[in-house]
């Protein structure tokens, strides 16, 4: 009997002291383990991301960035901390973020980033931040990516500075991958946002040529306001009858958009000044309908 005592005791201490090594190995392992390392800081940040923890995902990004060499963020990483501080709410992360982003000496590394600023600040109508982020990229133009010109372009309208505007746009243009580069809406922008800013800057008969080819285009809504604007460009020129089935085009578009409804009215208004002009055709008086 004292003979299985001692040895169930044997067997215990044995294990005992096993767990004691296993609990030691496992100390040291924990300890070993770099939690300031880039690697183990991001999946932190992207944890506490995921729990709405905004503040302290940021924190984790800094000590990320810190344990990189050289301590900068680009590609998706820059646009990723970018977000995050948006998502925060605070201003001044945002704001923290941009001067990061703007301070580096070459954007187009940081480009996905570059476009979320710039649909952030247009979003948030903050022109003094957007007027920042459009000086540094403005002076590496050259260098971007079509998607970063799109935006530049799109924000130098909104703001009203169509003149300069329209080498970007014309850039944008000329590029035989734009339908690659950009989406969808992008795309839609950019080829109503070409003739009708050249049409404002006076040059009246390149935005008519662009607006001929578009209005070529069937079921689009592009071509529906392409057929609203030679309409228009007719109507005011005194050509009524050129101006009447482009109107009546334009009315049956599929949107009920701002100038579909115009359209459905001025179809009305032109023919009703043609039947005007032929009645003055008998007495010499059609000069008076011209612009």
């Amino acid at each position: 009997e004292a003979e299985i005592v001692a040895d169930s005791f044997d067997r215990r201490l044995t294990a005992a002291r096993a767990l004691i090594d296993y609990d030691e190995t496992t100390i040291r392992a924990w300890n070993a383990v770099d939690f300031t390392s880039e690697f183990q800081s991001l999946n932190h940040a992207r944890g506490s991301r995921e729990i709405l923890d905004f503040a302290g995902a940021m924190q984790w990004y800094r000590t990320a960035l810190r344990a990189r060499e050289p301590v900068a963020a680009d590609g998706m990483l820059a646009r990723e901390i970018f977000a995050t501080a948006v998502m925060s709410g605070d201003s001044l992360l945002v704001l923290e973020q941009l001067l990061n982003v703007v301070g580096g000496t070459d954007l187009k590394d940081r480009a996905e980033a570059v476009v979320l600023a710039y649909r952030h600040y247009l979003h948030e109508r903050d022109a003094i931040n957007l007027g920042l982020l459009m000086e540094k990229v403005a002076s590496q133009l050259g260098q971007m990516p079509a998607e970063i010109v799109y935006w530049h372009a799109f924000a130098l309208i909104h703001l009203g500075r169509r003149a300069e505007a329209g080498p970007l746009l014309e850039q944008l243009a000329r590029n035989g991958r734009l339908a690659a580069t950009l989406n969808r809406e992008q795309v839609a922008w950019f080829v109503q946002a070409l003739p009708d800013n050249l049409l404002l800057l006076d040059r009246v008969r390149d935005a008519l040529r662009l607006y001929r080819l578009l209005g070529a285009l069937p079921e689009t809504a592009a071509g529906s306001w392409a057929r609203y604007q030679l309409a228009t460009a007719y109507l005011l020129d005194g050509n009524y009858a050129q101006a009447m089935p482009l109107f009546a085009e334009a009315c049956e578009a599929t949107e009920p958009v701002f100038w579909q409804i115009r359209s459905c009215a001025l179809a009305e208004t032109a023919a009703a000044l043609d039947e005007i002009r032929k009645e003055g055709d008998r007495y010499d008086t059609g000069d008076i309908h011209a612009r």
